[in-house]
């Protein structure tokens, strides 16, 4: 395991984005923030009305990646693609 540096986090970290009425931007994971946020930045259109984060540190990516399926699932960000409001299907009449 490599020497522990300031900002190294051995971790996974889970992080939502939220802006200043609290209102739930995005939910994200990465092993590497340093690295992530600036990709955020750069192109994310929701980076504008982020005020603050809240960051959860994970033992291993899997379980990393649960926790974002279930945030995103429950919470239901305004930017994740993964939980974009779709219309339901058009129910199916057979004959």
């Amino acid at each position: 395991m490599p020497a522990e540096e300031p900002g190294y986090y051995p971790e996974t970290a889970l992080y939502r984005f939220f802006d200043s009425r609290k209102r739930l931007l995005y939910v994200g994971v990465s092993g590497q923030l340093r690295e992530r946020w600036p990709q955020h930045r750069r192109k994310a259109p929701w980076w504008p009305a982020a005020d603050f984060v809240s960051i959860e540190h994970w033992s291993t990516d899997v379980d990393a990646l649960a926790a974002e399926r279930a945030a995103i699932a429950v919470e239901q960000p305004l930017f994740n693609k993964r939980s974009a409001r779709r219309p339901p299907a058009p129910a199916s009449t057979s004959s």
